[in-house]
């Protein structure tokens, strides 16, 4: 070949292999940056921006909060006596709900009315109660006897937002490890058996009726060495305006109907700042992370498992670590490509671009 064309073709080669070098060091610092979990704030981030300009969905007609607020506290004491606690339980239970979530940690009684409250327990099988995994019994005793208990734990991700919610866990304190069922899924267990809609809990991933519900694995996504026990899924906020909330007050006054709980989950617990049950989740208010009452956050939890089940809606996933490389890895080199057709300046533009973007 003429010496002008040798030198061009090793020119072109030359070029060439800087470009895949540096696409190969691009791809290992992004795969290092991966698992180092550096990348998890970034994505954190922008799930928190598309919950935002989503917005709340609809008004659930089948989930309602029934919330003990700091008025309600200054009225009746703190904790609540198990006398006022079975009244509450009562005036709901007169409008027929389908299920009642008692979110109150009640395993020892709180005089007057503790034989009250045992009774209503005993004759109710459509109340859960809430525990602690690992306790045993998880909960109040007449409850925990006809397994009508959910455990509680709310995962949190590492910048304290909470963005996941358990189906299922292991009790690692007892030996056997039970298997137990959350708060949550109790509550949608009981609605949903009325409509004959089971949990198909032997499968993976769950399904439950029209849903499916991905298994959460600690390396999915942009998440690296999450703690991840149980079965745990990926939550789709629905939002807090998407649940109605009443106070106890208007409840005992009469304000409230009790028609209004006629075939809906009622979830019972306090709503009080003085409280400090509050969770931090994706749904924002006036551009600042917004804190949500547990008792809010286990009714978005059901109403989200009963969306999915019945409606078909749909839960959100995470592609596998090997489908997320090949696409950051596939945009890294169509960078590249794109930016050696053009001059330089562009040629920088174009490729730094399109590695944000994938």
């Amino acid at each position: 070949f003429p010496p002008r064309l040798q030198r061009c073709v090793q020119r072109y080669w030359r070029r060439k292999r800087r470009v895949e070098e540096i696409n190969g060091l691009t791809v290992g610092i992004i795969i290092l940056l991966k698992f180092a979990g550096i990348l998890q704030y970034p994505d954190w981030w922008a799930l928190n921006w598309l919950y935002r300009i989503r917005g709340t969905d609809p008004v659930d007609e089948r989930v309602i909060v029934v919330g003990l607020d700091d008025q309600d506290i200054q009225t009746l004491g703190w904790p609540l006596s198990d006398q006022d606690l079975t009244d509450l339980l009562q005036t709901i239970d007169q409008g027929q709900p389908r299920a009642i979530g008692l979110d109150i940690y009640r395993d020892l009684s709180v005089e007057p009315g503790g034989d009250a409250l045992d009774a209503f327990f005993q004759t109710s099988n459509h109340v859960i109660g809430i525990g602690d995994l690992d306790d045993n019994p998880p909960g109040h005793q007449a409850l925990a006897a006809k397994d009508q208990v959910g455990f509680e734990s709310i995962p949190e991700d590492r910048d304290g937002v909470a963005r996941r919610y358990f189906l299922y866990a292991n009790a690692l304190s007892q030996n056997p490890p039970p298997i137990r069922t959350s708060f949550a899924l109790k509550l949608a267990e009981v609605y949903l058996a009325q409509d004959q809609i089971a949990v198909q809990s032997d499968i993976t991933p769950v399904q439950i009726g029209a849903g499916v519900f991905p298994l959460f694995n600690r390396n999915d996504g942009p998440y690296a060495r999450s703690v991840a026990p149980g079965y745990q899924t990926l939550a789709n906020f629905r939002g807090s305006e998407a649940i109605r909330i009443v106070s106890h007050r208007d409840v005992m006054a009469g304000v409230v109907d009790p028609s209004l709980f006629r075939d809906r989950v009622v979830v019972v617990g306090y709503t009080a700042e003085s409280i400090r049950d509050f969770f931090e989740t994706p749904i924002r208010a006036n551009n600042f992370i917004r804190r949500v009452s547990g008792v809010q956050v286990h009714a978005d939890f059901v109403s989200q498992i009963l969306a999915t089940a019945i409606d078909g809606r749909s839960n959100l996933r995470l592609w596998p670590n090997w489908l997320a490389l090949l696409w950051v890895s596939s945009w890294i080199y169509a960078g590249a490509w794109m930016g050696w057709q053009c001059d330089r300046p562009l040629r920088w533009s174009i490729y730094v671009g399109l590695i944000i973007f994938g």
